[in-house]
């Protein structure tokens, strides 16, 4: 892992890979998911006083539960405050701060069903006057 690596190990319906933040700041177009954890980073370097310098590892699971659109996604940010052991983070730290979860979907609906100010919810003619369209979006 600390040489931009990342071990994924697939287990039936889950899957768990053991890598690094930067890793997962670089793979954001990976069509996988991947975590920024922006300001909660910097509040846990902060906290244990890690330098820039120093990784922060993350475990990431991603559970794959049936009739659910997306996964389940559990993660773990790890660092070698003591020496080569890795040391667990308390991510209660980063209780009020922000970090992004991306996950890559396929929609298959109408796009503007999901967009609350669009027509199809603010229009009461909207249905017969709208060409019905199917979008693909990957991410």
């Amino acid at each position: 892992m600390d040489n931009g690596t990342a071990e994924i190990i697939e287990i039936g319906q889950i899957k768990i890979e053991l890598t690094t933040t930067i890793n997962q700041e670089n793979m954001i177009d990976d069509n996988k998911t991947s975590i920024d954890f922006g300001e909660c980073e910097a509040l846990l370097r902060s906290f244990y006083n890690i330098s820039n310098d120093n990784l922060l590892y993350v475990r990431k699971v991603d559970i794959i539960q049936e009739k659910m659109k997306i996964q389940k996604i559990k993660y773990d940010l790890y660092s070698k405050i003591n020496g080569t052991n890795l040391m667990k983070l308390n991510l209660s730290i980063c209780e009020n701060s922000k970090l992004s979860i991306l996950v890559p979907v396929e929609i298959n609906e109408d796009l503007d069903i999901l967009n609350g100010t669009s027509g199809y919810y603010n229009d009461i003619c909207y249905n017969n006057i709208r060409k019905w369209n199917r979008y693909t979006i990957k991410r």
